[in-house]
């Protein structure tokens, strides 16, 4: 599973050319209603222009659902997995709408071959003759993802080659930061205009959305633009109960004790801590991470952003604490140059370990803690 940080709107402009390609064919197929309700010309400068042309085009002749699937196909691969995904889940969505987006097809001119042999050779560091016997060029099939192809190895055993698109990484990746963007537009307060819920999600390994925490604690320059949420739910899942925090909630030890007792075991929090904030400097995260594990007998995970926006230097830091405040990892500087992929194994015995000798919960005092909700 993962986490990800959203309703920070500036790293979006990055993307802004496909942010453009989606609005436009959004308007195409008559949703210009939601992109309005979303509000995104208020947080993207866009333009005025874009977002007022491009209204439905002659589509009236289609149902709403069958302008959702064609949007979808017009969108590219990661829209298109996206619906089959859903169509597979008519317990989310209409059954209607899960039998319009079962016809989605993802089928494109293949990739030449050339590019195959580059890909393959690259991946393998070896000459593709000393891989395979044969290959054949025209592919079997090809999708908007991956194409396949016949071969034969060199021991003679019959194989089928699926090779990815090339670029194909990047373009899920930002069609997935855009997505994420527009869902943290869509978690507007209900009441408080032009405000947002600035949320961590947390997503499935079947890409389904399997918990949302909005931020519980806004802290001064925030509040212009966010409003503070109220969740502390967990999330039972195949690795864990997990408790998700954003940033500043972390500094408030009253959260995670409260996913703790809960039935949290692995805490998550993501950060954008960089050097312009004072006394938030490199290995804060660290501390903090060791502190919350320490104090609430779980695993503590950190992430934290790294890269450059505008004036601020994110310097990662991303720290994975165990139940008895142990560092288990903690990135550096040379680590934190770019955004990485860590594999860690968290053993649950330790957790249970941690619990049966350190008797902490078992010997609280809820009655003595009354004025822990008094103001300071």
């Amino acid at each position: 599973m993962f986490i990800r940080n959203i309703g920070l709107v500036s790293r979006t402009y990055r993307h802004i050319g496909r942010y453009r390609q989606i609005l436009t064919v959004l308007f195409k197929y008559g949703f210009g209603d939601l992109v309005d309700r979303l509000n995104v010309g208020r947080y993207l400068e866009i333009g005025a222009q874009i977002l007022g042309k491009g209204r439905a085009g002659p589509v009236e002749a289609y149902t709403r659902y069958e302008r959702i699937r064609m949007a979808f196909e017009e969108l590219g691969p990661t829209f298109i997995k996206m619906g089959q995904i859903l169509s597979t889940r008519p317990d989310l969505i209409p059954v209607t709408l899960a039998e319009e987006l079962s016809k989605l097809q993802d089928s494109v001119p293949p990739f030449p071959f050339g590019q195959v042999k580059d890909l393959i050779e690259a991946e393998l560091d070896a000459d593709i003759s000393d891989i395979f016997m044969s290959i054949e060029e025209t592919p079997l099939a090809a999708a908007s993802i991956a194409q396949v192809h016949r071969a034969r190895l060199l021991s003679g055993r019959d194989v089928v080659v699926k090779v990815r698109r090339p670029g194909i990484e990047r373009t899920v990746s930002i069609d997935l930061e855009i997505l994420l963007h527009l869902a943290g537009l869509a978690e507007r307060h209900p009441v408080v205009p032009a405000t947002l819920y600035n949320s961590a999600v947390l997503i499935g390994p079947q890409g389904e959305i399997a918990g949302v925490h909005h931020k519980c604690h806004i802290p001064a320059e925030e509040k212009h633009y966010f409003y503070p949420g109220s969740t502390t739910d967990v999330y039972r899942t195949e690795i864990g109960t997990l408790g998700l925090m954003v940033c500043y909630d972390s500094e408030f030890p009253e959260l995670p004790r409260v996913l703790a007792l809960k039935g949290a075991e692995i805490l998550v929090a993501v950060y954008n801590w960089g050097w312009k904030r004072g006394a938030y400097g490199p290995g804060r995260l660290s501390r903090v991470a060791a502190v919350r594990a320490l104090e609430n007998q779980v695993f503590f995970l950190a992430c934290g952003k790294v890269g450059e926006e505008g004036e601020h230097s994110f310097y990662g830091n991303s720290t994975v604490a165990g139940p008895s405040g142990e560092i288990l990892f903690e990135s550096k500087p040379e680590h934190d140059e770019k955004e990485s992929v860590i594999r860690l194994t968290l053993e649950r015995r330790d957790l249970v370990r941690t619990r049966a000798f350190n008797t902490t919960f078992r010997n609280r005092r809820p009655e003595l803690y009354g004025s822990l909700g008094d103001p300071f």
